[in-house]
């Protein structure tokens, strides 16, 4: 029974004594060679960056629009009688396209003609009266009163003959107004009238895109519209995938969509490159953006620190699981983000947030996030 309990005795001392082994291997473990303990790792947020290359590149998708499109209006209200083209039609100069209904136009004008021939009557009888009053006048029998009210009158009926003519302009450009034509050579590209429907004058009722001439209209981001000038692009169908055709920036839209913070923009088509393109056709709108920053690294203004010793502004490179000091030169300042010149190539880890609070050689654990 002694003997039972006394190597009870002996095996609790020997799981006692591997345990405090083990204790105190873990701990020489957590100690530097002079014997002074680590402190644990630190936990960073990391960011991977690298020197920006000297040409940005873009895909968007665009869609084919005409370069110029004319809404056509009646000058003078009526009744649509006929609409003589469809979308999609093409036009020529002066061709016929739609006419409104002619009835009252040619009242007008039959009232005017009968207008401008009663003052041509009363015109002519003014100077028959004119000429008999200067006869009898110089025969004394007229004074020079009744002289002067003749040539009164026929004043007055030449003025009434200048009235009714000019009436009757107006009332005949009225008839030629109820006929619309073209005022180019073009395509339809939209309508909004049908035969029957009232219309007031200078209201749209068809659109003519004129030919040749197609743009590439995209919206581009405001972070581009900075960049405008610097942007190179060339346009692929979708319908013709092995065709790329370079395109011009003609215009774009300074106020930006205030929902999706966008720029309308129109990219020019050569003429010469148009032949089996259409309006509404879709494709990929490449842009090549000189890059102002090439040769710099863009980083998180956040991580720049300054260690207070008079020394160049500096990140936090992780390298290893450590942290090393890399000195960097500020060239510019984006909202955000900063463009810097370092020794370093490549791309590398640096800490993007809280590097005030570390030091030279520590210990972290990395967590990374996307890069910008």
């Amino acid at each position: 029974m002694r003997k039972t309990i006394a190597m009870a005795a002996l095996g609790g001392a020997g799981c006692l004594a591997a345990a405090l082994w083990l204790l105190a291997r873990s701990m020489g473990s957590a100690a530097d060679a002079d014997g002074t303990a680590m402190p644990p790792p630190v936990t960073v947020i990391t960011q991977q960056v690298r020197p920006q290359p000297g040409q940005l590149s873009r895909r968007t998708v665009a869609v084919l629009q005409p370069r110029s499109e004319t809404p056509h209006a009646f000058q003078v209200p009526g009744r649509v009688q006929a609409r003589l083209v469809q979308i999609g039609d093409a036009v020529g100069a002066g061709q016929e396209i739609a006419r409104l209904d002619r009835s009252d136009f040619d009242l007008v004008v039959r009232q005017a003609e009968a207008e401008v021939a009663a003052a041509t009557q009363a015109l002519t009888v003014a100077r028959a009266n004119e000429d008999r009053t200067l006869s009898l006048r110089e025969s004394g029998v007229v004074s020079t009163a009744g002289l002067d009210s003749a040539r009164r009158s026929r004043q007055e009926a030449h003025s009434r003959l200048d009235r009714a003519q000019a009436q009757l302009d107006i009332a005949a450009n009225a008839l030629a107004y109820a006929t619309l034509r073209a005022r180019s050579d073009g395509v339809v590209t939209g309508r909004d009238i049908e035969p029957g429907q009232i219309v007031s004058a200078g209201q749209v009722v068809l659109r003519i895109a004129g030919t040749p001439g197609l743009d590439a209209e995209t919206d581009l981001p405001e972070t581009l519209y900075a960049q405008r000038d610097a942007i190179s692009a060339s346009f692929t169908p979708w319908g013709a995938p092995d065709r790329s055709i370079a395109v011009s920036l003609r215009e774009i839209s300074p106020l930006a969509d205030p929902a999706t913070h966008m720029h309308r923009a129109r990219f020019a088509l050569p003429e010469d490159q148009v032949a089996g393109l259409a309006f509404g056709n879709t494709g990929w709108l490449t842009l090549e953006i000189a890059n102002r920053g090439a040769g710099l690294t863009r980083l998180p203004a956040a991580a720049l620190f300054d260690d207070g010793m008079g020394g160049p502004p500096a990140v936090w490179r992780v390298e290893g699981g450590r942290l090393h000091r890399l000195p960097v030169t500020v060239r510019r300042l984006e909202g955000d983000s900063a463009l810097v010149e370092t020794a370093a190539d490549g791309p590398f880890d640096i800490v993007a947030l809280g590097a005030n609070r570390l030091r030279d050689g520590q210990q972290v654990h990395a967590i990374e996030r996307a890069s910008e």
